[in-house]
């Protein structure tokens, strides 16, 4: 089927207010008929529709009523503009019948209004039928709040009558049906007084919702069965009852297909047990059939999805939930294969899954020992690395104890060195100058005794 498209422009309530001012000062402002039609971008496949009320509620609306006594003004402004169909509202009654009829009397768009008739007579302003370019077929309805009854002066209204507007425009779509592609209903009222006073009359009136028929066939007595809802959600159930009360879980198909027998996957509920409430799975549409050859028994919690794994062509899953996007593969001996605990779980602790809960448990506990013996061997680890520091400091300290043993033998060798070589250089720099000079005191005291001796013998 060909696609065909329409484009609507809808303005409504513009109140006599035509160019972009408020008539306070001269600012341009945002609002105003012109402004509204600077971005119609009109073709054959696009109708302009005003909503009502244009007349009354300006300087300009009030100048044309009492200066120049006619609304044709606004009529040329609207055909500059391309509307194609109005409606009325509420205020374009303000000034009477005849000022109004000055107005759409110069108007090139058509007026629809079906619940304004004419006294003793049909329709004012009946339903349309607009064909557009691409061979679209629009039905176009209008309707006003018949609350004008009420708020104008019966002189206002000579010559017509205003009715209720829900019947009207109930009559006029059935009245189109067959004849139209689709139906547009411009509505100038409101609802939500409409819905309180609904609420006021439908008070402590229970309401039946009608019942969806599926092509279920009900297995005691074959009529289609029904989908219905109850407290843990919706089910299929025989609309015999209370002949026959057979009742089964709603199954819906689900794209993919099963990965173990390729069969179609169907999304199906149950009721737990123990908890009463109701859960939701998805199984291969095989799991239920009575013929040993085909059954089979396929299910999982992940959600099928319409993708293919690009590696292995199977089926691909995602987590349920909101949030969870991303389809995977369940497919083991795929490369692009998820390991279920990588999936995102969260598993919950329950008697059903208890040895699981046991194992997580263990795994919990091992988890913990591991990481209290992680922690230990850091902890170990930092003292034997503490230690090995401490025994490197130590080592180092022995080593430097050492050194400094040695070094502090060094050092009192080199403090005996060096201390030996500052107090040690200085004494033996003193031995050394002692020695040098008692040396040269024996070599003075040599050469004084040999001078001497040789000036004895002399």
């Amino acid at each position: 089927m060909d696609e065909k498209k329409l484009t609507i422009y809808f303005t409504s309530d513009l109140h006599g207010y035509i160019y972009p001012t408020d008539y306070r000062g001269s600012e341009e402002k945002e609002l105003g008929l012109f402004k509204c039609a600077s971005r119609f971008r009109k073709d054959g496949n696009t109708l302009v529709i005003d909503g009502g009320d244009i007349l009354q509620g300006s300087p300009l609306g009030a100048f044309c009523h009492d200066t120049v006594g006619s609304a044709a003004r606004f009529a040329d402004m609207m055909n500059r503009c391309g509307y194609d169909y109005i409606t009325l509202g509420n205020h374009d009654f303000n000034y009477g019948m005849p000022y109004l009829d000055s107005y759409l009397d110069a108007l090139q768009a058509c007026c629809v209004c079906e619940n304004v008739r004419r006294d003793g007579a049909g329709v004012r302003f009946p339903a349309r039928i607009h064909t557009l370019e691409n061979g679209l077929r629009i039905g176009i309805v209008g309707i006003v709040t018949d609350y004008v009854n009420i708020w104008e002066k019966p002189e206002h209204l000579a010559g017509i009558a205003i009715t209720d507007p829900v019947p009207a425009a109930a009559a006029a779509l059935e009245k189109l049906r067959g004849q139209v592609d689709l139906t547009v209903c411009v509505y100038h009222g409101g609802f939500e007084r409409d819905l309180e006073n609904a609420e006021k009359a439908l008070e402590g009136v229970r309401l039946k919702v009608p019942d969806e028929v599926s092509e279920e066939k009900c297995d005691v007595c074959g009529r289609n069965m029904v989908i219905k809802s109850g407290r843990f959600g919706r089910f299929l159930a025989c609309p015999g009852y209370p002949e026959c009360t057979f009742t089964k879980p709603l199954v819906i198909e689900m794209p993919g297909r099963c990965p173990k027998c390729g069969g179609r996957m169907m999304k199906r509920t149950g009721v737990s047990k123990k908890t009463n409430k109701q859960y939701t799975y998805y199984a291969c549409e095989f799991s239920t059939s009575s013929d040993p050859e085909k059954k089979c028994d396929f299910m999982t919690w992940d959600v099928p999805t319409k993708d293919d794994c690009p590696e292995c062509g199977q089926t691909m899953f995602k987590k349920a939930g909101k949030g969870f996007k991303r389809p995977y593969c369940i497919n083991p001996a795929c490369s692009r294969f998820v390991p279920e605990d990588q999936r995102g779980y969260v598993k919950k602790k329950n008697t059903e899954t208890a040895e699981e809960g046991a194992e997580s448990a263990e795994a919990a506990d091992a988890a913990e020992t591991a990481e209290k013996k992680t922690a230990a061997r850091k902890t170990t680890a930092k003292k034997s690395t503490t230690a090995k520091k401490t025994s490197t400091k130590a080592a180092s300290t022995k080593k430097t104890a050492t050194k400094t043993a040695a070094a502090k033998k060094t050092t009192k060798k080199a403090a005996a060195e060096d201390g030996a070589e500052k107090p040690a250089k200085k004494t033996a720099a003193k031995k050394t100058a002692t020695t040098k000079k008692a040396a040269a005191k024996k070599t003075t005291a040599k050469s004084a005794a040999k001078k001497t001796a040789e000036k004895e013998e002399n």
